[in-house]
C-alpha cells in the first residue's frame, strides 16, 4: 500500500510539473510569430569529406525565438498573460494552448512574393506556397457558430491552419475541417475547440461527416498512464498535440496512410520525422533511428525516464521545445548534420557530457557548450554545473542566440567579452539564479525577453551602443532594483520593465513610446522623469505602481491608452488645459483609488474622476 501511495504521489509531481511546463512553453495569444534561423549554406553531400580543421565562416545555427519557460507566472498585470489550466468538469484539468511550431516548417516566400489576405464570413484566409493555397490565418469572433472551413478558397486549396487562428474569443458550436487540409500548427484556443471535437481513447479529434478523424487536436489529461491510439483516418496531428500526455506507447491503427508507430514512438509514414516521444516510457537511453531527419516540436517535452540521448547524421533539424524539460538527460550525442535547433530545444535541460560530430560543419561543442562552427554564436548552455556558478563566455563570441541560456538555473553570473553586439529574445530568460551579468560597449540589441524571469537579478546598466531593447525584456525581474538605460533607445517596449522593484527610473531624451505596461505592477516605484520627446503612453503603462504618488507629462505627449496612468493619484501636465483635452486618450485613464485625480496644467487644474478619459 505504501509503495502504491508513492507512486501515485510521484505521478501527480510529474503531472504537476509538466502542466506547467506546456504552459510555460506556449507563446502570447497576440504575440506576433518567431523567426528561425538555419544554415545558409548548402550541406556537404558527404560529411565524413568536411575537412574538420577548417572552421565554416558564416555556417552557424541559432534557435528560433519563442517562449521561454517560467515554473509559474508571476505577473499580475492585467491583460498580460494566459491563466494556468483549471480543473473541468470531469476532473481533467483544462487543456493549455500547445507551444506553437518551429518556423521553419512553414513555407517561407521569396522575397518577391507579395501575401494575399482573404476575408470570407469572419474567417481570414493567407496565400501560402508561393500563393498556391491558403491557411486560415484567423477566426474571429463574428464567424458563424457553425464554422465550415472550405476546401476551395477563390479556386485556391485550405491547406492549414495557423498558429492563434481561433480567437479566444470565439466560441463556435462546431467546426468542420476541408479534407486538403494538411497541417495545424500549434497554439490554438483549444478550451474552446476541444468542447465539440470528438472524442476517442483520450484522443481529441476534429473532422467533417465523411471522417470525424480527420485531424488530432489534442490529448487529454488523465491521472493514469495511458497507449494513445490513432484512428485509421487520421490524417493531421496539430503540433505538440501530445506534449507532457502521459503515454507509455503510441500505437498507429493499421491502414493509416499517414503516420506509424514503432517501438511505441511515433513518426510519419516515412520514418522521416520523429513526432511524438512516450514520456512514460520505462526505457533510459534513446537513439533517433538513422531514417529520421526532423525531431517534431516537443516530441519528447518532460521525458524525465530519459538519461542518454543520441541523435543520428540524418537529423538536420530540432523543433521548437523538442527535448524541452527532460532535465534527467546526462549524455548527448549530436550528429554530423544537425544545423536547425528550434526555440527551447534543450531549455531546463542540464548536460554534463555533450558531443558534437567532428565533421559537422555547422555546430561544435566546447566544454559541453554548443557554438557555430566559427565560435562567433553561443547557440546552447546547458552545463550541469559551472565555475562557482560562473561562466565566461569566450572571446570571439559576438552573438547570444535564443534562448542559449534559457532555465540554465545554476549559473549565477555570466561574464560576456567585448566583441558582443546581440543578445537574442530570450537569451538568458529562465535563469532564476543569475544575479550578476555585463552587458559590453558595443552591444547593439537586446532582444525580446532577452532577461525575463531572471529573478536574482539585481542591476543593470545598458550601455549607450544599445538602440533597442526588446518587448519584456526584463519583464519579472522581481529584484531588479537599478536600472541605467542606454541613451539612444527610442522606445520603451511593451513590458519591458513589468513586475521589477526599481525605485525610479530615468527615461532617456530621444524616448518617443512608452509601451503597453512598460512599467506595469512596478509597486516599488515612487519617481519617474518622461523626457519631452515623448508622445504616446500605451495602456496600463503604470499600472499597479501604488508607490508612485505623482507624475509629470511633457506637453510632447499625443496619446495615452487606456488606464495608462493607473492608480497615480497626481499628474502634473506641463501644458495647458485645451492641450491636455487635445491629447488622444483610450477609455479611461485611471484605475482604482482614490476615485477622484488631479491633472495640474500650467493654466489650472482638472478633477478627473476614475472611469473618465
Amino acid at each position: 500500500m505504501k509503495k502504491k501511495l508513492v507512486a501515485i504521489f510521484a505521478l501527480i509531481l510529474v503531472f504537476s510539473v509538466s502542466v506547467l511546463a506546456l504552459a510555460a512553453c506556449e507563446e502570447e495569444k497576440y504575440k506576433g510569430t518567431s523567426e528561425q534561423s538555419t544554415i545558409e549554406t548548402p550541406e556537404p553531400a558527404d560529411p565524413d569529406a568536411v575537412d574538420t580543421g577548417t572552421q565554416e565562416g558564416g555556417e552557424t545555427v541559432t534557435e528560433n525565438p519563442s517562449e521561454d519557460h517560467e515554473s509559474e507566472d508571476p505577473d499580475p498585470v492585467e491583460d498580460v498573460d494566459p491563466e494556468e489550466p483549471e480543473a473541468s468538469e470531469d476532473g481533467e484539468s483544462e487543456q493549455p494552448s500547445t507551444p506553437e511550431g518551429s518556423e521553419d516548417e512553414e513555407t517561407e516566400e521569396p522575397d518577391d512574393f507579395e501575401e494575399v489576405s482573404v476575408t470570407v464570413n469572419g474567417v481570414t484566409y493567407t496565400s501560402v506556397n508561393r500563393g498556391a493555397a491558403f491557411e486560415v490565418e484567423n477566426v474571429s469572433a463574428q464567424a458563424s457558430t457553425t464554422l465550415v472551413i472550405p476546401e476551395f478558397v477563390e479556386g485556391l486549396p485550405v491547406i492549414g491552419i495557423a498558429k492563434n487562428a481561433f480567437s479566444t474569443e470565439y466560441e463556435p458550436l462546431s467546426i468542420v475541417l476541408p479534407d486538403t487540409l494538411e497541417y495545424i500548427r500549434g497554439n490554438q484556443n483549444i478550451n474552446e475547440v476541444r468542447r465539440f471535437a470528438t472524442r476517442l481513447d483520450g484522443v481529441y479529434y476534429l473532422g467533417n461527416e465523411q471522417n470525424p478523424y480527420l485531424a488530432v487536436i489534442c490529448f487529454a489529461y488523465k491521472n493514469d498512464l495511458w497507449q494513445a491510439n490513432i484512428h485509421s483516418d487520421t490524417k493531421v496531428i496539430t503540433e505538440g498535440a501530445f506534449a507532457t500526455a502521459f503515454v507509455t506507447s503510441f500505437d498507429v491503427a493499421s491502414g493509416n496512410e499517414h503516420f506509424v508507430s514503432v517501438d511505441g514512438v511515433l513518426y510519419d509514414k516515412e520514418l522521416t520525422t520523429l513526432i511524438a516521444y512516450p514520456i512514460c516510457s520505462e526505457r533510459t537511453s534513446f537513439t533517433i533511428p538513422d531514417s529520421v531527419s526532423v525531431i517534431a516540436h516537443s516530441a519528447f517535452m518532460s521525458g524525465e525516464t530519459l538519461t542518454e540521448i543520441v541523435i543520428p547524421d540524418g537529423v538536420t533539424e530540432i523543433g521548437d521545445c523538442a527535448f524541452f524539460f527532460c532535465s534527467n538527460i546526462k549524455t548527448l550525442t549530436i550528429g554530423s548534420r544537425l544545423n536547425t535547433i528550434g526555440a527551447k530545444a534543450f531549455a531546463y535541460c542540464h548536460f554534463e557530457n555533450v558531443t558534437v560530430a567532428e565533421n559537422n560543419p555547422y555546430i561544435k561543442s566546447v566544454d559541453n557548450v554548443i557554438y557555430s562552427k566559427d565560435g562567433t554564436k553561443l547557440i546552447s548552455y546547458r552545463a550541469h554545473t559551472s565555475n562557482n556558478g560562473s561562466f565566461t563566455v569566450p572571446d570571439g563570441v559576438n552573438v547570444i542566440c535564443a534562448y542559449a541560456f534559457n532555465g540554465s538555473s545554476f549559473v549565477k553570473e555570466i561574464i560576456l567579452p567585448d566583441g558582443i553586439t546581440t543578445i537574442e529574445e530570450g537569451a538568458f530568460a529562465g535563469c532564476s539564479h543569475l544575479k550578476q551579468i555585463n552587458i559590453p560597449d558595443g552591444v547593439t540589441t537586446i532582444g525580446s525577453k532577452a532577461f525575463r524571469y531572471c529573478y536574482a537579478l539585481t542591476g543593470i546598466v545598458i550601455p549607450d551602443s544599445v538602440t533597442v531593447i526588446g518587448e519584456q525584456a526584463f519583464m519579472g525581474c522581481m529584484r531588479l532594483t537599478n536600472v541605467t538605460l542606454s541613451k539612444n533607445i527610442t522606445a520603451i517596449k511593451e513590458r519591458t520593465f513589468a513586475n521589477c522593484l526599481m525605485t525610479s527610473i530615468d527615461i532617456p531624451y530621444g524616448v518617443t513610446e512608452i509601451g503597453d505596461a512598460a512599467f506595469g505592477n512596478c509597486g516599488a516605484l515612487t519617481s519617474v522623469v518622461i523626457p519631452d520627446s515623448v508622445t504616446t503612453i500605451g495602456k496600463i503603462a503604470f499600472t499597479i505602481c501604488y508607490m508612485l504618488e505623482e507624475i509629470t507629462l511633457p506637453a510632447s505627449v499625443t496619446e495615452l491608452g487606456s488606464r495608462a496612468l493607473g492608480n497615480v493619484p497626481t499628474v502634473h501636465y506641463d501644458g495647458t488645459i485645451a492641450q491636455w483635452n487635445a491629447v488622444k486618450k483610450t477609455d479611461m485613464l485611471f484605475h482604482g483609488d482614490p476615485a477622484v485625480r488631479t491633472i495640474i496644467c500650467t493654466d489650472g487644474n482638472i478633477e478627473v474622476e476614475v472611469g473618465e478619459p
